[in-house]
């Protein structure tokens, strides 16, 4: 399966502090990840597939929400792999700054 990863570290859409990481699976398939800091939570992210969508916390690895189960393994498996660098961009985002490249979900 050819997967190709792409990040846009630039505001999104107009939203501050808003960032995507997505990874194209043989084109149909797109998983769009993404993180918008919020005061008061857990850190998070949000991986977005077609209508599903989950919630997932970086640190402890919940999951909330609707999606297929074995793309939800490969973004719980990209987290593993990604969490110190999720951590350092919610600290980013946190203080208004641009979060740096996460390489996709190309493993």
């Amino acid at each position: 399966m050819a997967i190709i990863c792409k990040f846009f570290p630039a505001k999104y859409k107009g939203v501050k502090n808003f960032s995507v990481i997505q990874a194209v699976y043989q084109v149909e398939h797109e998983i769009v990840i993404s993180m918008e800091y919020q005061a008061d939570v857990e850190p998070f992210f949000t991986a977005t597939y077609g209508e599903k969508v989950v919630t997932v916390e970086i640190d402890g690895g919940d999951a909330e929400g609707r999606f297929p189960v074995e793309l939800l393994q490969e973004v719980l498996g990209w987290r593993d792999v990604h969490v110190g660098e999720l951590m350092d961009n919610w600290g980013l985002l946190r203080d208004g700054r641009e979060p740096k490249g996460i390489s996709g979900l190309c493993q």
